[in-house]
């Protein structure tokens, strides 16, 4: 703690900048980070393009004779896609403040605004997560839910380890707690959870947190009793008919379908799993005027390989289920059409990739201070100019950054 009457520092606030951002992020801080420092020799811009490298996959071969396999790299493109700003005005007296009075009253709000824009462009890639549990509309729970949670990622072959995390909203987490009472003991974990009001470690997951930040994703409007429209269809782009005609917003981005008869498959060994595979859409569906639609999906149908995902492609006439539902027979199908409902997620950190640069410190600044932290992979800028008119220091914090899922399978919604 630095003494009072001591000015602080442009090095000083950027520094503790850093250290209240790492603090406050809450799902950044449990996924994978990219820091990149040669674009603060480079020029970090809005638009400029990390490439991360995916794990290669291989099919094996049984007996003595080896049959090489090509290595073939894979590559996610993570953009940065956001520069974030929060613009400040204080006084030079605020300078004489102690750091941490500085901190309360000036820095701490700051931060927390790019923090929790952060964290919210971070959950917002649980639209791109095609693995779910629950029922949209029906906050979760039941510790069931959670360990079928668990399931999808065991069946994903992700790494058994301390890195699986969930990270709920308050509803969900009040919902949890009140659920789990009944295990009330005062001495272990059980017992801080009732008396704190938060999930602790349990059910499969390493860690809990709550995020005000989770997202939320409005189905489609639905209608009709949709079906594959073809046979032995592969790819990323499946047809269907049966649909309501001529509706936009059938399905939106991010909604999740399911089609009879296909199941997943483990990507170690490509054994079925004895479920059906869900697919996120990766764009919205409008339906013709004679009720046909075509879906984006994603994983795409992939039938043999080192990256089959399925265990057969749909059969014409197969069943397409919304969410594991159908949309006419079932009627808490209908009941989904057009609800908004939280993505809470349970996933492992090799899901999702935050990438954090340095940006540029211009000369025609008074002062300018930037401060990175290659450990935790977030850079913070400040800027400052003074104001003679109004003896006033407006001030600027900025970070620019980018996410991608890296590996989505590695990941669950938990939908409520």
């Amino acid at each position: 703690m630095f003494p009072p009457n001591t000015e602080l520092t442009m090095s000083m606030i950027t520094n503790r900048a850093l250290i209240v951002l790492r603090n406050d992020l809450t799902f950044s801080r449990t996924v994978n980070h990219q820091y990149d420092k040669s674009f603060g020799v480079d020029g970090a811009k809005i638009g400029a393009t990390i490439n991360l490298r995916k794990p290669v996959r291989y099919i094996g071969n049984p007996g003595p004779t080896m049959v090489p396999e090509s290595f073939t790299e894979t590559f996610v493109p993570l953009t940065l896609t956001s520069q974030y700003n929060v613009g400040l005005n204080f006084t030079t007296s605020e300078l004489m403040l102690s750091i941490d009075e500085f901190d309360d009253r000036v820095l701490k709000p700051a931060v927390a605004t790019l923090a929790n824009k952060i964290d919210f462009d971070g959950l917002a890639l649980a639209l791109q997560v095609a693995n779910f549990v629950g029922i949209p509309g029906q906050t979760p729970s039941a510790a069931l839910t959670f360990m079928q949670a668990k399931t999808a990622l065991d069946n994903n072959a992700a790494p058994v380890d301390d890195n699986r995390s969930v990270t709920i909203n308050s509803l969900t987490e009040s919902y949890m707690v009140d659920a789990l009472k009944g295990l009330y003991n005062r001495s272990g974990e059980i017992g801080e959870q009732n008396v704190k009001g938060r999930m602790a470690t349990g059910f499969g997951w390493d860690k809990w947190y709550m995020d005000q930040n989770v997202y939320t994703q409005t189905i489609g409007a639905l209608g009709g009793t949709p079906v594959v429209s073809a046979g032995g269809q592969t790819g990323s782009q499946i047809a269907i008919s049966g649909c309501s005609d001529n509706i936009a917003g059938w399905l939106n981005q991010g909604d999740i379908v399911s089609f009879a008869g296909v199941q997943g498959v483990n990507p170690q060994n490509r054994q079925p799993w004895g479920t059906l595979q869900p697919f996120v859409l990766t764009a919205p569906v409008t339906t013709s005027n004679t009720g046909t639609a075509t879906l984006n999906i994603y994983p795409a149908i992939v039938l043999t390989g080192a990256y089959q995902t399925v265990n057969a492609s749909p059969i014409n006439g197969a069943a397409v289920y919304v969410y594991g539902l159908l949309t006419t027979s079932n009627p808490a199908q209908s009941a989904i059409a057009g609800i908004t409902s939280p993505q809470n997620l349970g996933y492992h950190k090799d899901a999702f990739t935050v990438a954090c640069v340095d940006l540029p410190v211009p000369r025609n600044v008074e002062l300018g201070a930037r401060a990175a932290d290659e450990d935790v992979g977030f850079s913070v800028r400040i800027l400052r100019n003074y104001d003679i008119y109004q003896d006033g220091l407006p001030t600027r914090l900025d970070v620019l950054y980018g996410w991608c899922a890296m590996r989505p399978e590695l990941a669950v919604r938990i939908v409520g």
